[in-house]
């Protein structure tokens, strides 16, 4: 989720929990007799009569219509995640052949292709013997843009071999990902039988 989506839901979360307490906190006062001038009893025949009202149905049916578009706009937000497809990228003095690699130009501008970046790391990671599979995605954690590679190896690998791999792999990735505009991951799923060990590199 976006910094933003999760500021939203700690906001409405505390707004929720302030009434909560609220309206509890006045309804123990109220049943204890301490609020000056409260009325002993509350009077719920209007509540009651509501129902008979000519707007009613109008009323439920407008509420009901508004309940299931914050629900979806809710659900869209907390499932969809946003990604970066480019990143500006400023080459050197020589041109950098590994960035221009991956990259494209868009008004006079050179821009890499984050998600091809990460695909073709996953692959040069997955044609070592000691890889059983990669794969490289791109996503945005918290605000972050995040370059993950997940790569499958067996429990019985030569580990210091796969991190050997793997450092080489990330600082291949570090040269070509612009610095400042993502954050590089690799992560180790060990098989072990039928379960799985994940580990970060």
């Amino acid at each position: 989720m976006s910094r933003r989506l999760v500021a939203l839901d700690r906001t409405v979360l505390a707004v929720l929990a302030l009434v909560v307490l609220a309206v509890s906190g006045a309804l123990v006062v109220w049943g204890l007799g301490r609020w000056p001038g409260a009325p002993g009893q509350v009077d719920l025949a209007v509540l009651a009569s509501a129902p008979d009202a000519p707007a009613w149905p109008w009323a439920l049916a407008v509420g009901g219509v508004v309940a299931v578009l914050v629900g979806l706009r809710a659900l869209v937000a907390h499932v969809h995640r946003p990604r970066v497809r480019q990143v500006p990228l400023t080459a050197g003095p020589r041109g950098d052949g590994a960035r221009r690699e991956r990259a494209g130009t868009v008004g006079g501008r050179l821009l890499l292709d984050l998600p091809a970046a990460a695909r073709a790391a996953a692959e040069a990671l997955e044609r070592e013997p000691e890889v059983e599979g990669a794969r490289g995605h791109v996503v945005v954690d918290r605000g972050r843009t995040v370059v993950e590679l997940v790569a499958r190896v067996d429990a019985g690998a030569d580990l210091p071999r796969v991190r050997e791999l793997v450092d080489r792999t990330h600082a291949a990735l570090a040269a070509v990902v612009p610095p400042g505009t993502a954050v590089l991951r690799v992560r180790l799923d060990v098989r072990r039988g039928r379960a799985e060990s994940p580990r970060v590199a």
